[in-house]
């Protein structure tokens, strides 16, 4: 992931932005954009896991490589 952020506008919605690249060995080349709008509460919590996801995959990733 890059570029996360999150917005709090005064007038409408939270939202997250950002953008991710494929990984080596993937499936899937290129990068993507994406935004996710928050009507309800819940931008903040969801980011945080967001982020603990995305470290998680780095340290797993660290993991399998160095068993390989």
């Amino acid at each position: 992931m890059r570029n996360v952020g999150l917005e709090q506008p005064v007038f409408g919605a939270n939202h997250i932005k950002g953008g991710v690249v494929a990984e080596n060995g993937g499936n899937w080349v290129g990068q993507a954009k994406f935004k996710l709008w928050f009507y309800s509460g819940g931008a903040i919590e969801f980011g945080q896991a967001m982020m603990q996801a995305g470290q998680l995959g780095k340290f797993s990733l660290k993991m399998t490589s160095s068993i390989v």
